[in-house]
């Protein structure tokens, strides 16, 4: 009913049924059972979920979102049955004990947003719990526990239950009311689980948690009682220790994990030791990085005694239900165990290999019997084995061997070494003429794995793929070599940045990679190794594989005879556009001749039969003719090697006529390609490129060859990121007037994608003459400007050349050589001028980018200097700024503006003149606002740097520079301009000294200007920024402005009236109200009598960690008057107290509580009856001092704690009794220990504690010496 009745209160709102898929936080969390506010997360992503466990079938349970946002609530599973939803908070009834699931979104349309908001789940309770603790008590010789409930309230029953649950098995004690109640004994091997109940209400009983033996007594196992069974399931945040001790005998002990598992190492720890403690040698260390699985653990202690640890992080455990109990057992046997152990030793060359097993000691028998079977087949013995090594063996390579060792005289004390065989580092040998060796491999995540193979007999080993996929050589690696290991010779390796198939085109099944290997393989050793890694995704096999991968399949053969082999030339007749192949065969294998059988374009096969050594040559066949040549043994064909499909180089040129025509070409490359290009001049000039667009990011690249093919040498070569081809030019010097373009690209970013520009360029032949001109830059700084000097010494073979500028100034038509001055350009303008050839603009005159060097800015006084900019692509600017005369600081703060990520755009800021200086500024990898936070208009997406920077000095100096994309010119509406101010401070004005005068006891202060100096006859004239006043004065004197209140700015402008542009200001002024703080740890006493309007502060602090405490002697308030004390320092800290204790303040006091240990006393009063006036007859008289007042004198036997409630720090007093080493426990309220420090305290003495790591809530401090151990409740309060 209460989520009908919250629904029905609230506005109409779509039903939004929102599911996210993302889970945060990873852990599951559990509502506060008292009902306090539980958070869930202080970041979570509206467009999240969050896991709620420990639920109570039919709670009502509330969340809430600090944004206001909307929350789906499902139940059962993240995509389970909706429970409610709406805008936050919402409120849902468990339909049972699942797991609830709540989905933050932005709104009922499921809006997504990734910015941090604080999460909360809360149980709705209709009763107060009871209050009660539980402490544990043990007995290590009758080998007991208790358990010891002190219920400190019934809550808002009468009675309450004490329920408690033993190994599964249900007990109670009912209708018990407060006191304390001894539950047990129970046996070490037991698991308690302790409740109270409410009288009336289950959502109100009160867990105190679990209880097991501590560790600290040792389980005793007798010796030939058989094993002890035990079971746990883990916790979060908990450090738990198992002791096991034989007794009444010598056997061996030994644990055996029949089930469970346990979280990654990093996350949960486990180590098992031989020993009573964690000085014992290790038996098991839990180090695997994923959930691993105990199941099978078996360990044997030599000592007679095991110590176990576990340690486990804040989520993912049992109790969560993301791992499973825990079931073992500990047994002593009646035997010793042999001590033993067993290897292999591999015999290669017979193919066989052998089993060595030690025995290093026969347990409590004389000797042992060694059993074992091959293959599973019959067991075999060998009796009366004594300490030492006993072979066994050989066995052939891949048998695989059962070993157990056999007590002389009891099977429980027989040890099973398990199945043995080779190491696998002998190669399978591959008899010459026998049937091929069929292979298959489905490879796994993480995966490495080796092949080896050698012949026996005469004949060539081969190998041959038949099928198989590997991911991109990025992540998977695949060789084969001619040998027996990776020495010899690399026959194979997986290059390629794309998923290949390793058989034949067409061999594939599952997959639809177009790639194929074809890997045929043959050796000249006799041997072949081949080896394999893969990383951890993406794979044929394991836990997520590949569903469009093929198994590997290969066959490994000898043939029993000998291969020919032969290379292959390919030579170009550009001039017929035909091609001949040059085969030189340089053995005929096992025959006395080979033969060369071929096929074109797929048409029937030729044969060439009975060839010789040497070269025989095949063709001319014409350009883009495929020819198909297979090298064929002069009798046995399995003895025929494919020499491969081939095809004209492609390397023959584009002729390029000398007739002034360009040839435009161009490429929009993808992703894995080697691109080439080859030109060649008819005539008697050189060939000249220009590049008109084109960019590289990453491993992309663009060479420029100064020949026919890629041999020659390079005239350019760039890639990485960013590069930009616009505007390159080259031209070759070779006499055969050849050139070549290669672009190589990887296997991401490409312009087929749309991810970069297409590359063009022009070819021509350089049929004329450049101008020769240089470029100088002449500087006017008076006029914030620069010209520049075209010197040019010839014209080249255009009579006319035109110079042009980027700059938008009309161009210039030259007939004659001379210095001519383009400009004039504004300071820091960034520019290119060309001197053209009309003709041709390959012999164009590129001066490059030119910027003037920077003449500074000079400030003027203290008015901020207002500047924009909107970067292009491809920016190189700088600014600079000075003061007057070089004195003073300078600051430079953004109001707006965006700039890329500095991957690609660059801006510095240096605290000097020029780019030498310290750097105050550097921006950041990401794409960044640069003003403050909330200023972006059209990229309010991006972070915020704020850029706000002041020099040491009188000049700063900024530096900006962009690569060819993404800039504010090219984003317009996405990108915001850069709007930012330049300012002198500290430029003082002349004779104005400024000082503070301060009322600390009204929180206010006075500025005092001092003119210390004339002014002009104009005067000057003096301004508060902040509040407007303005005052002027013509001679020399002060000027009063204010009062204002204490922590407020003051900020003046000095302009005189002779230079009314120029504004000096004031660095920023306040008078700290720290500086008005009381810090005394005396008995300070104060008196005072107040008069009408008043309102008046003191504000007193601690000089020592130790609270501040404000008591009244005497005071009478009349009504409408009042005190009001603070918590802290200001109006700002919450309120301790406010009145007037009736008109009397006799004995009235209170202390700080915070960590602070400040508290301020403001007296407030009306417009009429006061002390002053005689309406109040008594004035107010108090002492300050240091100590918390309610603080009771301290036991000697006993201790003391304050504040209480706390925000963190608690202090603790002890008796004058007290004294040496005590132990320091914290609980919560369900009896679990959450702190344990041991302490070393001085009688009579104040000890801290820390608990601001603690969540806010009720808990309990145990102290305990050699004779007593004593209890009290203190609440955190953040």
């Amino acid at each position: 009913m209460g989520l009908l009745l919250m629904l029905s209160a609230a506005p109409a709102i779509a039903q939004g049924d929102c599911l996210n898929e993302t889970l945060y936080p990873s852990g599951a969390v559990t509502p506060n059972s008292l009902g306090l506010v539980t958070e869930i997360a202080t970041c979570s992503f509206e467009q999240e979920h969050s896991r709620i466990t420990g639920v109570l079938a039919g709670a009502p349970y509330e969340f809430t979102l600090s944004s206001g946002g909307y929350i789906t609530v499902r139940q059962g599973t993240f995509d389970g049955a909706i429970l409610g939803q709406g805008l936050s908070p919402v409120q849902v009834t468990a339909a049972d004990a699942s797991d609830i699931f709540a989905h933050w979104n932005t709104n009922d349309q499921c809006g997504v947003l990734d910015d941090c908001v604080i999460t909360t789940v809360q149980l709705l309770l209709n009763c107060t719990p009871a209050e009660a603790t539980a402490t544990y008590s043990e007995d290590c010789d009758l080998q007991q526990f208790s358990v010891t409930v002190d219920v400190i309230s019934t809550g808002d029953g009468s009675v309450v239950n004490v329920a408690y649950d033993v190994s599964g098995t249900p007990q109670s004690l009912l209708g018990v009311g407060v006191g304390s109640y001894v539950l047990g004994p129970f046996g070490f091997g037991d698991v308690v689980t302790v409740a109270v109940e409410h009288e009336s209400d289950p959502l109100c009983n009160l867990a105190l948690g679990t209880f097991i033996t501590s560790g600290a007594c040792p389980v005793q196992v007798p010796c030939g009682s058989g094993p002890i069974a035990l079971s746990y399931c883990y916790d979060n945040s908990e450090t738990q220790v198992w002791n096991f001790s034989s007794t009444g005998g010598t056997g061996s002990m030994i644990l055996n994990f029949s089930s469970g598992n346990i979280e990654a190492s990093f996350n949960d720890q486990f180590v098992i030791y031989d020993g009573t403690d964690a000085t014992g040698p290790i038996l098991f260390q839990h180090t695997t990085f994923d959930l691993f699985d105990l199941t099978g653990l078996s360990l044997i202690s030599t000592s007679g005694s095991f110590h176990m640890v576990l340690t486990t992080n804040d989520f993912n455990s049992c109790v969560d239900a993301v791992t499973e109990q825990w079931n073992w057992t500990v047994e002593c046997l009646n035997c010793q165990l042999p001590q033993v152990s067993a290897t292999y030793l591999d015999d290669c060359p017979n193919n066989q290999f052998s089993i060595p097993v030690t025995v290093a000691t026969t347990g409590d028998g004389s000797t042992v019997t060694i059993e074992y079977s091959v293959n599973g087949g019959g067991p075999l013995t060998i009796p009366g084995v004594g300490v030492g090594e006993t072979i066994l063996g050989p066995f052939t390579i891949n048998d695989v061997v059962a070993i157990s060792v056999q007590h002389e005289s009891d099977p429980t004390c027989n040890v099973d070494l398990g199945f043995v065989t080779d190491g696998g580092s002998c190669p399978n040998l591959i008899t010459c003429g026998a049937s091929a060796l069929q292979e298959t491999y489905c490879y796994l995540d993480s995966d490495t794995m080796s092949w080896s193979y050698t012949s026996v007999g005469t004949g060539t080993l081969r190998l041959t793929f038949l099928r198989g996929t590997i991911e991109s050589t990025t992540w998977e690696d695949l060789r084969i070599y001619d040998g027996s290991d990776a020495t010899g010779i690399l026959m194979f390796d997986h290059t390629n940045f794309a998923t290949y198939n390793l058989g034949p085109v067409g061999s594939a099944t599952t997959t639809t990679w177009p790639d194929y290997y074809g890997i045929e393989i043959y050796s000249t050793t006799g041997s072949l190794y081949m080896e394999m890694a893969s990383d951890g995704s993406v794979s044929c096999g394991g836990t997520f594989p590949g569903t469009d991968y093929d198994p590997w399949e290969w066959e490994v053969v000898c043939l029993d005879c000998s291969i020919p082999e032969a290379d292959v030339t390919i030579v170009d007749d550009c001039a017929s556009s035909t091609f001949t192949l040059e085969v030189n065969i340089t053995s005929t294998g096992s025959g006395t001749s080979a033969s060369l059988d071929y096929s074109v374009n797929g048409t029937p096969q030729t044969s060439l039969t009975g060839l010789p050594l040497g070269v025989t040559t095949m063709g001319p066949f014409a350009f883009d003719d495929l020819v198909s040549i297979t090298l064929a043994h002069e009798s046995n064909s399995l003895c025929n090697i494919s020499l491969g499909d081939w095809s004209d180089t492609g390397t023959c040129p584009l002729l390029i006529a000398c007739d002034g025509t360009f040839v435009n070409d161009s490429a929009c490359f993808a992703n894995n390609q080697d691109l080439r290009w080859y030109y060649q001049g008819t005539g008697t000039f050189p060939l000249g490129i220009f590049f008109v667009s084109g960019t590289y990011e990453f491993q992309d690249s663009i060479f420029v060859y100064d020949g026919g093919d890629i041999t020659a040498p390079l005239l350019f070569s760039g890639g990485g990121f960013p590069l930009d081809m616009s505007g390159e030019f080259f031209y070759t010097t070779n006499v055969d007037h050849r050139l070549c373009v290669r672009i190589k690209s990887n296997a991401f970013t490409a312009c087929s994608e749309g991810a970069i520009t297409q590359t063009e360029w022009q070819i021509s032949c350089l049929d004329c003459v450049p101008p020769a001109a240089t470029f100088e830059i002449v500087q006017d700084c008076d006029n914030f400007q620069y010209f520049v000097d075209v010197v040019v010494t010839d014209l080249g073979t255009d009579p006319d050349p035109e110079i042009t500028n980027t700059a938008g100034l009309p161009s210039t038509t030259i007939t004659a050589t001379g210095t001519y001055q383009i400009g004039p350009f504004p300071s820091g303008t960034q520019l290119e001028i060309t001197v053209e050839n009309e003709s041709n603009s390959l012999c164009n005159v590129y001066s490059g980018t030119l910027v003037n060097p920077l003449c500074p800015t000079i400030l003027c006084g203290s008015s901020p200097l207002a500047q924009t900019y909107c970067y292009s692509n491809n920016a190189n600017t700088a600014w600079a700024y000075a003061t007057p005369d070089g004195t003073g600081t300078i600051r430079l703060y953004f109001d707006i503006g965006t700039v890329e990520s500095n991957t690609w755009d660059d801006l510095i800021i240096y605290d000097g003149p020029d780019a030498n200086g310290p750097v105050l500024f550097t921006h950041g990898a990401s794409t960044a606002n640069l003003g403050p936070v909330g200023s972006a208009v059209n990229s309010g997406a991006s972070p915020y740097e704020t850029v706000d920077v002041t020099t040491t000095g009188g000049s700063i100096y900024m530096t900006f520079t962009s690569d060819g994309s993404v800039s504010c010119e090219d984003n317009v509406g996405f990108y915001d301009p850069w709007e930012f101010q330049v300012q002198c401070l500290g430029c003082a004005a002349p004779g104005i000294a400024y000082n503070l005068v301060p009322d600390c006891l009204h929180r206010d202060y006075v500025t005092e200007v001092i003119v210390t100096q004339a002014p002009s006859t104009q005067g000057l004239t003096v301004t508060n920024m902040e509040t407007g006043e303005i005052q002027t004065i013509s001679t020399a004197g002060i000027l009063s402005f204010g009062p204002y209140g204490t922590d407020s700015l003051s900020l003046y402008s000095v302009v005189d009236g002779s230079s009314p542009t120029c504004v000096w200001m004031s660095d920023s002024l306040t008078f700290d109200s720290d500086s008005c703080h009381i810090v005394s740890c005396g008995i300070d006493n104060y008196q005072y009598c107040y008069g009408n309007d008043e309102d008046r502060w003191y504000t007193y602090r601690s000089a020592l960690p130790v609270p501040t405490t404000i008591a009244f002697l005497q005071g009478q308030l009349l009504t409408g008057d009042r005190i009001v004390i603070y918590n802290g320092p200001n109006e700002n800290s919450s309120v301790i107290y406010q009145g007037t204790n009736g008109g009397n303040l006799t004995g009235f006091a209170v202390n700080s509580q915070n960590p602070e240990n400040t508290i301020t006393l403001r007296i407030q009063s009306n417009a009429s009856g006061s002390c002053a006036d005689g309406g109040s007859t008594t004035e107010l008289r108090w002492f300050v001092g240091c100590g918390a007042v309610g603080i009771d004198e301290v036991a000697a036997d006993g201790f003391a704690v304050y504040p209480n409630p706390t925000e963190g720090t608690l202090y603790i007093n002890v008796g004058k009794s007290v004294a040496g080493n005590v132990k320091l426990r914290v609980l919560d309220m369900s009896g679990r220990t959450v702190m344990e420090q041991p302490m070393n305290v001085v009688a009579g003495s104040a000890n801290t504690l820390e608990m601001a790591g603690l969540q806010s809530g009720q808990y309990m401090v145990q102290l305990t010496t050699d004779k007593w151990s004593k209890t009290q409740r203190v609440q955190v309060a953040r």
